[in-house]
């Protein structure tokens, strides 16, 4: 199986690899991404809320590893990608608090 390596640029080590998705494969998920929506867009804007915030606490979780993570793949400082994590809790946070004023 072919695969695509993730160096990274500061220091040319590879971080990880991951596999090449088939045309086939693609055309799957793209299928099931479509029969997903069938479900998704019936789902209660409140509901919509919840999910978000759940993935939210989740993220917030993990905020080092992904900073750390980041870091490796991007080639930059650890405080700028932990910025860039925290920064999308805080876009999580203002668009679940703001997102009635849109849709009213």
């Amino acid at each position: 199986m072919n695969t695509i390596k993730s160096i990274n640029p500061a220091t040319g080590e590879v971080i990880g690899e991951t596999p090449m998705t088939s045309v086939e494969d693609v055309a799957r998920i793209v299928s099931e991404a479509k029969e997903a929506f069938k479900t998704w867009k019936k789902t209660s804007l409140d509901d919509r809320i919840a999910l978000m915030k759940k993935f939210r606490a989740i993220l917030a979780e993990h905020v080092e590893e992904i900073a750390l993570l980041t870091s490796k793949e991007m080639g930059k400082p650890i405080e700028e990608a932990r910025g860039d994590v925290t920064g999308e809790l805080t876009f999580i946070d203002w668009y679940c608090d703001h997102v009635h004023e849109a849709v009213d």
